[in-house]
This record gives C-alpha cells, sequence and structure tokens, in this order.
C-alpha cells in the first residue's frame, strides 16, 4: 500500500496515480465529498474529471453505506 510517506506523489505522476486510486484513498475521497455535500452544503469537485466520476460511482455504489 503506497502512502504519502514512502510514495513521491508531489514530483512523480506514476507515484501520485498510483497513490490517489488506491480504494482507500477513494473512499476517503468520496466519504469527505458526501458529507460536505449533505451536512454542509459545500459543493467538492475535484479537478480531475476522470477522478470526479470514479467518486461519483464510488458514492452511488455505497452510499447506503455512508
Amino acid at each position: 500500500m503506497k502512502s504519502s510517506e514512502n510514495a513521491d506523489i508531489i514530483n512523480d505522476d506514476d507515484e501520485h496515480a498510483s497513490y490517489a486510486y488506491q480504494e482507500l484513498e477513494i473512499d476517503a475521497f468520496a466519504f469527505t465529498k458526501y458529507y460536505l455535500e449533505r451536512y454542509e452544503n459545500i459543493k467538492v469537485i475535484h479537478p480531475s474529471k476522470q477522478y470526479e466520476d470514479i467518486i461519483k460511482k464510488y458514492i452511488k455504489f455505497n452510499k447506503n453505506l455512508m
């Protein structure tokens, strides 16, 4: 498992991608997005459209767990 401590997520695009696409990271971003939009009325949009689409699908699939 990659972490921000053992991956060069700032300077290495491949390391950043493999870090960001771990289920744990997707889950964390999805929960943050879901919570802020539902309970705080704060719109959260990831700058990467592809990643945003993955987050939306993840929320839709796991909405009953949140």
